[in-house]
């Protein structure tokens, strides 16, 4: 069975205090497979950034700047999903806040959105469709608050589900 479930978006206000391995040798087909999985994410993340901000036009909002610390937020926050297999705002039981805190976000507002799905429901459109349809997740995606995203996706296995795409929007204003 295919679905798509995604949790209540989680918006914090908050005023906050003012690598890559390289390998030598041939590539193995582990490395290789990791390469192309890489590659597939960054087309999808770029993809989603393309939709968001089309759609926040389409509304007469300003897009949403693309910020590597709030990227990397979001890879730290799909890491931990990942790692607890729990598909939460607070996965292993940390704030909220902490991977933001762990990239390097202290400024302004912080929000976030986070989904998954299977096969086509996983994809850039299908997430945010199903964002678009959350009060919550809506608010975020539309919010004025909000200036700056980061993006990550990455197939999880999260027990009783099965492996799916589980996809990260961090905001920051």
């Amino acid at each position: 069975m295919r679905k798509t479930i995604s949790l209540a978006a989680a918006a914090l206000a908050l005023t906050v205090p003012a690598a890559t391995a390289h390998a030598s040798g041939p590539a193995s087909s582990s490395h290789s497979t990791a390469a192309a999985r890489t590659a597939g994410a960054a087309g999808e993340v770029a993809t989603m950034a393309r939709l968001i901000n089309q759609t926040r036009r389409q509304a007469g909002l300003p897009a949403l700047r693309s910020d590597r610390l709030l990227g990397r937020a979001a890879g730290l926050k799909v890491g931990r999903i990942a790692a607890c297999g729990q598909f939460t705002h607070t996965p292993c039981g940390a704030p909220f806040t902490a991977a933001f805190k762990a990239a390097g976000w202290r400024r302004g507002t912080m929000g976030e959105n986070i989904a998954f799905g299977s096969a086509s429901l996983g994809s850039p459109q299908a997430i945010l469709q199903s964002w678009l349809q959350s009060p919550g997740h809506r608010a975020n995606l539309m919010s004025r608050a909000f200036r700056y995203q980061g993006l990550a996706v990455r197939t999880v296995a999260l027990p009783g589900i099965g492996a799916v795409r589980v996809w990260v929007n961090t905001f920051g204003g």
